[in-house]
């Protein structure tokens, strides 16, 4: 695997200033792990939307997402906010993609936005394309985001009633806790487990 350092730009979108972050970047065959930039808006959001569209045919899908599709204004705002965030080191947001197509998204956000005593929190978000699944990138992506976390934040958390637990365990991450019936979805109620874990 080859590591290689890189200098990202990241533009806020309907702002004037530019902020500089620096950021990693991953290639390994023809998957690239990088920070998100400007220019992956409308990715993001089809992966975003992927995964509403999902969870409304298979309630195992984990992650819990919004009753109805997120806009693309809902988007740029959403996304705008994030570049804001990422230009203040208050969050993490690293893509994977192949061949210029976006496949997957993980991101950490501070707990508490504005910063409070327990700024040293993360939330840890993680998606991967469906069809993209299987082939190691959420492990690629995690290894990234928890990576470029160390030095920011002290502990990520993350919440979700999937499968994936296998993926956080190797990881470290620790279950502290599990929400009976949180997620209810398509007239189900599912369990919400919660994760942590100290960097």
């Amino acid at each position: 695997m080859l590591f290689l350092r890189v200098y990202c730009v990241i533009e806020y979108i309907d702002m004037v200033a530019d902020v500089q972050y620096g950021g990693m970047q991953v290639t390994e065959g023809e998957i690239v792990i990088r920070c998100a930039l400007p220019r992956d808006i409308w990715g993001i959001y089809r992966i975003r939307v992927s995964g509403y569209d999902e969870a409304r045919v298979d309630s195992s899908f984990g992650d819990h997402v919004s009753l109805s599709r997120i806009t693309r204004k809902q988007q740029r705002e959403w996304f705008s906010e994030i570049m804001k965030e990422m230009g203040k080191g208050r969050a993490i947001f690293m893509v994977a993609e192949k061949k210029r197509d976006l496949i997957g998204i993980c991101s950490v956000r501070m707990l508490d936005n504005p910063p409070t005593e327990a700024s040293h929190v993360g939330v840890l978000s993680l998606r991967v394309r469906k069809e993209d699944r299987g082939a190691g990138i959420g492990t690629r992506l995690m290894e990234a985001t928890l990576g470029e976390s160390k030095g920011t934040f002290r502990m990520i958390e993350l919440s979700m009633n999937r499968p994936a637990k296998r993926l956080y365990r190797k990881f470290g991450f620790r279950t502290w806790g599990v929400a009976p019936g949180e997620v209810r979805r398509r007239g189900k109620y599912l369990n919400r487990d919660y994760m942590y874990l100290r960097l």
